[in-house]
């Protein structure tokens, strides 16, 4: 009886022992600390008129994350129609946020002033987040919502992903062979929308190609399983038909991965 329990508490030790090693393989895959800046904040313009914000947005931690955190500044300040940031930043923060959006909201009350509206409702909601790590590869997703007047409101998701040992942002055809991958991509864009190549007019199934021709953005994000492709609304369709994936199961892909990023297969 003693002996059995010798044998089984050398298990559990040894059980225990593997956690923590597993705990420590994982946190060596993503070598960087994320803190989250969060705002939600309304202004009041035009006495009578009102813009509501809420941002939630990554701040990285870590070597080779400038990069990152330089894209998340330019994305804001981008989507909040800033034209012109101070040259020396290069990470958000509270303060720099909230200047950001003083500002938009003057400008929206310029923009605003002669209209025959006497009251407005608007809001501008944005949130971005790391979805995978592999590797050097990070990639980022980014969600927007914003309603600025007019019929309906506008919303995107996009991806992008970062090579950090190269302190790039990654196209497409910088991991895949484009070409290959277009034709495969075609296939599944078409099933799952009931076409056959046959019809290759496909403008007149109400998608926008140039030329007529399918093609892939570089709005594109990977995990374990797929390669997935997003079209916004108004990118190749009408709003209606919101938004538009094309999701390739990832092994189907693998001969057009380019051997550098081979690794993401695995």
């Amino acid at each position: 009886m003693i002996q059995s329990r010798y044998y089984l508490s050398i298990i559990l030790l040894l059980l225990f022992t593997s956690c923590i090693r597993n705990s420590n393989e994982n946190q060596l895959d993503t070598p960087y600390k994320i803190q989250y800046l969060e705002l939600n904040d309304t202004l009041t313009f035009n006495e009578s008129s009102s813009f509501e914000y809420k941002f939630r947005l990554p701040i990285f931690e870590g070597e080779n994350v400038g990069i990152l955190n330089q894209y998340i500044l330019e994305s804001v300040a981008k989507y909040l129609d800033i034209e012109k940031l101070n040259s020396y930043l290069s990470v958000l923060d509270k303060e720099e946020l909230l200047t950001l959006i003083q500002l938009h909201t003057e400008q929206m009350a310029l923009d605003n002033y002669d209209t025959d509206i006497e009251h407005l409702e608007m809001f501008k909601k944005m949130e971005i987040d790391s979805l995978h790590t592999f590797k050097d590869l990070i990639i980022i997703e980014e969600n927007q919502e914003s309603y600025t007047g007019g019929a309906h409101g506008a919303y995107s998701t996009n991806y992008t992903v970062f090579d950090l040992k190269k302190k790039k942002i990654l196209k497409a055809s910088d991991v895949f062979d484009i070409m290959k991958l277009t034709e495969i991509a075609y296939d599944y864009f078409l099933t799952e929308r009931g076409l056959t190549k046959k019809q290759v007019d496909i403008d007149k199934e109400g998608y926008w190609f140039k030329d007529n021709k399918f093609h892939l953005n570089d709005n594109f994000t990977f995990d374990s399983e797929y390669v997935t492709f997003l079209y916004n609304p108004y990118e190749i369709a009408s709003y209606s038909e919101g938004q538009i994936l094309v999701e390739i199961p990832l092994f189907k892909v693998e001969s057009t991965i380019k051997k550098e990023y081979k690794y993401i297969i695995n």
